[in-house]
């Protein structure tokens, strides 16, 4: 069966940035171009102090919130940079759309940080309904209202992971996102 947009769900943890990243690595030695952003911890002396964002595309990084951050709005512990949320993370999914060559896009994540900016959200939407295959992450708490926060008109797939489903879920994801591809190619 294949598909054109899956988001992946799940307690923080479960291993939702592993299974996208896994995802394109696979597209990507078929030889086909994938674009957008993933989000990874950024950790000092083992404590997260923030998330950094990169460009799966031009690898491009910068830091979407830090506890060390003077402006932008607050989260928890976290302050926003909403500046690279949108100059990096908003440029990184528009690219994509316009890249013939890029033939996946990734969005990790949707969650409450994202929601500051209405640029961004924006951009989610454009990507998800661009008609190339998606996927997408999104927070356990926001998962049953992705297909509304980003305005599509119908409820996108969403797949629960789990500790004993997610090896499976990654292959499985990995081999439909890749027969749309071809499929389209």
């Amino acid at each position: 069966m294949s598909c054109r947009v899956i988001f992946v769900t799940g307690p923080p943890g479960i291993g939702k940035t592993t299974l996208v990243m896994k995802a394109a690595e696979h597209v990507k030695s078929r030889g086909y171009g994938v674009g957008g952003i993933v989000t990874e911890e950024l950790r000092e002396g083992g404590v997260r102090v923030g998330f950094r964002m990169v460009d799966l595309y031009t690898g491009a990084t910068g830091i979407l919130s830090h506890i060390h951050l003077r402006e932008g709005p607050k989260l928890g512990r976290y302050v926003i940079n909403i500046k690279d949320l949108e100059s990096i993370g908003v440029k990184a999914l528009m690219d994509g759309l316009k890249r013939r060559e890029v033939k996946l896009l990734i969005l990790d994540e949707i969650g409450p940080m994202e929601l500051h900016s209405r640029k961004f959200i924006s951009a989610a939407m454009q990507a998800a309904t661009c008609g190339k295959p998606f996927l997408g992450t999104v927070q356990l708490k926001l998962s049953s209202r992705v297909g509304e926060i980003l305005g599509l008109n119908e409820n996108p797939e969403v797949v629960e992971l789990t500790r004993e489903n997610r090896m499976m879920q990654t292959k499985l994801i990995s081999d439909r996102l890749l027969k749309t591809i071809e499929e389209k190619s």
